[in-house]
């Protein structure tokens, strides 16, 4: 079989595992705490992406991208909750700039990876994603406030 027809394996694994860390996601953040489990996302990205990337084979690359999966499931809700619990001018307001936040990022990464990979190469782009999970792993802390733990 070829990879063109099983791309919607992978898109499905992608989304089972997503929707795997919504389903533990607060389990977890009552037992590891908000900072741990931010932490633990960025690692599962950049590690399961990284994975992917540097993977041989097309079962490698899926099983990276569960992990991937897997850590992306719960940064929105974590990210999205400290915005409120830290913004002065209420829930609405910092909701609503954290989303538009994101969704700067959804409009202007595609084209950066896209530019960047004709320059350098679509591996040597994409690890762009591995960076942004180091990231945020390394940030978990100033991100979710001094008093997440």
């Amino acid at each position: 079989m070829s990879p063109q027809l099983q791309q919607p394996l992978v898109t499905q694994l992608f989304s089972l595992s997503m929707m795997t860390g919504c389903f533990v996601g607060d389990y977890l953040n009552m037992k590891v705490g908000p900072t741990n489990l931010l932490r633990i996302s960025g690692t599962l990205v950049a590690v399961g992406f990284g994975f992917a990337l540097i993977g041989k084979t097309y079962t490698g690359a899926m099983f990276g991208l569960l992990i991937a999966g897997f850590g992306t499931s719960n940064m929105i809700a974590l990210i999205f909750g400290a915005a409120a619990r830290r913004s002065p001018g209420g829930v609405g307001a910092a909701i609503a700039a954290a989303s538009s936040v994101g969704y700067l990022g959804f409009l202007v990464g595609p084209p950066v990876v896209g530019s960047l990979a004709g320059v350098v190469g679509l591996r040597v782009a994409l690890a762009l994603v591995v960076v942004a999970g180091t990231v945020i792993s390394l940030s978990a802390r100033k991100v979710l406030g001094e008093a997440a733990s």
